[in-house]
């Protein structure tokens, strides 16, 4: 159901013709909604604009306050010949087309009257391009692109008139199946299934950290500031971007549903698949699922309380259910406890952890990896009220010294739960 500023409508798809809106306030009205033509290779929304391209080559630009109108606001047309995929960053949207491939930018995608094309640079040594990431640059690093092909990877420059410089590029003897990036660093995975890490250098050079295995051939990925996320058949793996060269890769140990696009938005993580849109919650161990619904999809989208999603035929746009958008209310939640941070942190051997209870209850004080794998148990029994004080050993469950790293302790009241995180320094 999605609510338009006047009315109500019932969002549902028909064959060949992407979707209808029925009118919930009148039985009688139906408008057809995102109508698309060829296939939907690619979605995005952002700033209340959707923004879908196709194989045909025409990029259509839906309002979310105007769906009822059943067109859309705006249309590049057929502009870009056998177009191949596109990424957007802001009001900008970097299309590659053409063969051999071409990258163009299109800015000012929101504005019909003033979006203007430039660039029209080569992808060199390049077959069709399945995957593109934008790349912000830093202080010591320009703009660039991250390009995913058939069996190769490469990182490009971008210059101030749009223009793409290869600076490297890596081959694979397998096909790359899922790719992201995220700060200076590149994950892919393959139908090998492996997953490979590769660390993107100030002259953006791609250089290889560490090589790890998979239960299966690698679908999507996502990946934020410190952990990675993988799905590969029915498991999803999480890997520590902070050490990759020790690979630390695990997987969450209840079975996920199978993914074929992913992405990262504030603490949620969103996978669309065969079972349609999984919606994970992130917190410091392992993502736990919130919910799960809608058709079969192969890309997702996410802006404020809008999921756009496609199978490749239309595009679905579902409104976010509230509890899934808004954060409970601090002062709404009772006390029960507080946990202080460790000190000192970071550590060396030894630290403290301190916490208070208001009242008597069993509680469990557990120390995890960043993997979410459980460390040791500090506390797993009934406590008196008042305060405490637990010193870790920096040991496992079985005494056995950890290594180096950062680490998490959870302290979970009745149902109440806290994390804070320490770093183990030897």
């Amino acid at each position: 159901v999605y609510t338009g500023p006047n009315n109500d409508y019932l969002v549902l798809p028909v064959e060949d013709e992407g979707l209808t809106l029925f009118d919930l306030n009148d039985n009688a009205a139906h408008h057809p909604a995102l109508k698309q033509t060829g296939q939907i290779n690619a979605v995005s929304v952002s700033d209340g604009r959707i923004v879908a391209s196709t194989s045909e080559g025409r990029i259509n630009v839906f309002n979310v306050d105007s769906l009822d109108r059943g067109r859309p606001s705006f249309s590049l047309g057929s502009q870009f010949d056998q177009l191949q995929t596109v990424a957007r960053n802001g009001d900008t949207l970097l299309v590659v087309h053409s063969w051999p491939p071409v990258l163009s930018l299109v800015y000012k995608v929101a504005n019909p009257d003033d979006y203007v094309i430039e660039g029209n640079s080569s992808i060199v040594d390049m077959d069709v391009v399945r995957r593109l990431r934008y790349l912000p640059g830093t202080g010591s690093q320009s703009p660039g692109i991250i390009v995913c092909s058939h069996n190769r990877a490469g990182v490009y420059s971008l210059d101030a008139d749009g223009q793409a410089t290869q600076q490297h590029f890596v081959s694979f003897g397998e096909t790359i199946t899922a790719c992201d990036a995220s700060g200076d660093m590149l994950m892919i995975g393959t139908d090998h299934s492996r997953l490979y890490l590769y660390r993107i250098s100030d002259d953006m050079q791609l250089e290889q950290v560490s090589v790890g295995n998979a239960p299966a051939a690698v679908t999507a990925i996502a990946m934020r500031r410190s952990l990675g996320y993988a799905f590969a058949g029915n498991s999803l793996l999480m890997v520590d971007l902070q050490q990759p060269s020790a690979r630390l890769i695990d997987s969450v140990k209840h079975p996920v549903a199978q993914a074929y696009d992913a992405l990262l938005d504030n603490n949620r993580l969103y996978a669309a698949g065969p079972q349609g849109i999984s919606v994970y919650e992130l917190g410091y161990f392992a993502p736990q699922l919130m919910d799960q619904g809608g058709v079969a999809s192969h890309m997702v989208a996410v802006e404020d309380d809008y999921l756009i999603s496609s199978d490749g035929s239309a595009v679905y746009v579902h409104r976010l259910p509230k509890y899934l958008n808004e954060a409970p209310d601090p002062e709404a939640l009772p006390v029960l406890f507080t946990l202080s941070q460790n000190y000192p942190n970071p550590f060396n051997a030894t630290t403290t952890i301190e916490f208070s209870i208001t009242h008597r209850a069993r509680i469990e004080l557990i120390v995890y990896n960043t993997l979410g794998q459980e460390v040791t148990r500090l506390v797993d029994g009934p406590v008196a009220r008042g305060p405490h004080e637990i010193v870790w050993q920096g040991t496992n469950s079985d005494g056995e010294t950890v290594a180096s790293g950062v680490y998490f302790y959870q302290l979970r009241v009745d149902d109440s739960i806290e994390s804070r995180k320490m770093i183990l320094l030897k």
